[in-house]
């Protein structure tokens, strides 16, 4: 039997279109106080643990900020699009074993 049309490379070749690579992200996880991180949130997701931002931090550079309850509710105002800042500050007791991990969260804001 003979094959009758363009294969499929030939077809890609004859496309005016670009190969774009996809890429994932790294789970953000600071260790040292005043690490930071900034760029525009492209996505938020419901994970079992709670919100999870993925932050666009560069050319096909993404994070996924952890799911940290007072990081969350730090992110709660932030949206898809929002130019984003986040500073690790540390560890602060909790009372209950863990320490909680601290945050600060700060959106660019457009100067009129």
């Amino acid at each position: 039997m003979e094959w009758i049309g363009k294969s499929k490379e030939e077809e890609l070749k004859e496309d005016k279109g670009k190969w774009v690579e996809v890429v994932g992200s790294e789970f953000w996880q600071p260790e040292k106080e005043d690490e930071e991180v900034v760029g525009n949130i492209i996505q938020i997701v419901e994970s079992k643990y709670g919100k999870e931002y993925i932050i666009e931090v560069g050319e096909n550079e993404r994070i996924t900020t952890p799911a940290h309850m007072m990081l969350q509710n730090k992110l709660a105002g932030c949206k898809v699009g929002d130019n984003i800042k986040i500073v690790y500050r540390g560890e602060v007791p909790s009372g209950k074993g863990s320490p909680l991990k601290k945050y600060r969260v700060f959106k660019y804001a457009q100067a009129n």
